[in-house]
């Protein structure tokens, strides 16, 4: 078996991987792709991030001065209301306050504008953790944007432009927290035993409920017959062991409370026709997809959207790449976007159409991820 151990990187430690690398050559592809700027860049930009880097310095020192001047000399705001027709230039030169999408954009456009790939990263920071599912349960308010910059014989490394007050929701807590968690641990359980309730989920539950069973079986053996394979319960000679009783008492409150949530929340999603039936099917069409990809070399990572397995495809097939893009757009609206069949019946359509693309494409040689 595998095991993967991760533990953070320290700032220093980063630092030093990235100034052993600072005299390799960058990529042209990279340099093409992530330092292009609006066709209309407002010259302020490029002038406001040469005064705030100096003269001198390499890019990484670039950087964190960029970082820094943002995070100290710009205020975190969700307001919303800079100027539509230039909002950057807004945030940047009028109100000097905006949210994390702000922040981000500003700094990977000023390192492009010195000729530094940049690139803002869209994802989730923080959650809290649920224990009612043991899981770590993620708002829209945790919703959050970051940069990423590239350094040769590095790689992409992130920066975080947005001052502190921004980065991380307020936790509910008190009697509405708990109330938060528990409406969220009943939904993740309706979609993981009802939406999504597969075969290897079935396993689980069947060996779970074995255990269960085996704690009050109490003395009695259960014995196979040689002939046959029948099997019979037989008697104990001796007088059983006495039963490791299990009290369910203090969880009562706690399981009827859940049970009812779960119906109350079942019967809400069928009322309102939000349960999408479909889901399960584009979660195994995913799966057939991966399995194709990995048959070409080409691994899907667990953190990667579709869009990026459909870059490095792009550049060996352009047909195959342009049905990729298609199908993660599709896909995107299908699993994140509200509840609609039409959106899953959408993205089941373009990956079924992708899925025989990929079967037939024979390559001369294999994709490389």
């Amino acid at each position: 078996y595998a095991t993967e151990v991760s533990e953070p990187v320290s700032e220093s430690a980063r630092r030093a991987a990235i100034a052993a690398g600072v005299d390799q050559p960058v990529a042209r592809w990279i340099t093409d792709r992530w330092t292009q700027l609006p066709d209309q860049f407002d010259p302020r930009i490029g002038r406001l991030a040469r005064t705030l880097v100096g003269s001198k310095g390499s890019a990484l020192e670039r950087a964190l001065k960029i970082q820094a001047a943002l995070r100290n000399d710009w205020s975190y705001s969700l307001a919303g209301d800079q100027d539509p027709d230039d909002p950057l230039g807004d945030f940047l030169f009028g109100r000097k306050e905006g949210h994390c999408e702000y922040f981000a954009t500003a700094m990977a456009v000023m390192m492009r504008s010195l000729g530094h790939p940049a690139r803002v990263v869209n994802g989730y920071l923080g959650g809290q953790f649920n224990d009612f599912g043991d899981y770590r349960m993620l708002k829209q308010g945790d919703a959050h944007a970051w940069v990423e910059v590239f350094f040769p014989g590095y790689g992409w490394a992130t920066f975080e432009p947005t001052p502190p007050s921004g980065q991380l929701a307020p936790e509910l807590t008190g009697l509405v927290g708990w109330a938060r968690r528990a409406a969220d641990g009943a939904a993740m359980l309706w979609y993981s035993w009802v939406v999504e309730y597969d075969l290897e989920r079935q396993v689980a539950m069947m060996r779970r409920v074995g255990r269960i069973l085996r704690k009050f079986s109490g003395g009695l053996r259960i014995g196979r017959k040689k002939s046959k394979g029948l099997r019979r319960v037989e008697e104990p000679q001796q007088k059983p062991k006495e039963v490791e009783s299990i009290d369910l008492q203090p969880w009562l409150p706690a399981l009827l409370v859940l049970v009812l949530l779960i119906g109350a929340f079942a019967l809400w999603r069928v009322r309102n026709r939000h349960v999408d039936l479909t889901l399960p099917r584009l979660h195994k069409l995913s799966m057939r997809l991966e399995r194709v990809l990995a048959r070409h070399s080409m691994q899907r990572q667990s953190w990667e959207t579709w869009s990026a397995v459909a870059e490095p495809l792009q550049s060996h097939d352009q047909d195959l790449g342009v049905s990729m893009y298609e199908f993660a757009r599709d896909f995107d609206r299908a699993r994140y976007g509200p509840p609609n069949e039409a959106a899953t019946g959408r993205a089941l359509h373009s990956g079924a159409a992708l899925l025989v693309r990929l079967k037939r494409y024979r390559p001369s040689d294999k994709i490389a991820a």
